[in-house]
């Protein structure tokens, strides 16, 4: 993937749900040099997207994000998210213009977490 140094590993970070509500997704994709952070505004055709799999399922949803400069954002409407099981797993890809094979880079993962009433 030229222009960019990936990490040798994803970053791991949960997501939190709420039953009946919506969620607003957003960060900045940035890069680290000598301990300082700096905005990394990806390539014109850079697509990012979340995958998520539920326990036993083979085929994940997608979420495609809105990448605005170094910004990525999503909403989520709550009618989808309440379909989302605990425990699910979630991945964040970014998927550079010249990825060879369709192969994007997984730059997040972590594991779903509910906060339901009872």
């Amino acid at each position: 993937m030229a222009g960019k140094d990936w990490g040798s590993r994803a970053n791991k970070r949960d997501l939190t749900l709420y039953k009946g509500a919506d969620r607003d997704l957003s960060a900045s994709l940035g890069t680290r040099t000598n301990g300082v952070r700096s905005p990394w505004i990806p390539p014109i055709g850079t697509v990012a997207y979340f995958l998520v799999w539920p326990p036993g399922v083979s085929v994940p949803v997608r979420w495609d994000c809105d990448l605005i400069d170094s910004t990525f954002t999503v909403h989520l409407e709550a009618d989808v998210l309440d379909l989302i099981p605990a425990d699910s797993t979630i991945h964040f890809y970014v998927a550079l213009p010249d990825t060879p094979g369709g192969n994007p880079q997984c730059v997040t993962t972590g594991r779903i977490k509910r906060v339901d009433p009872r």
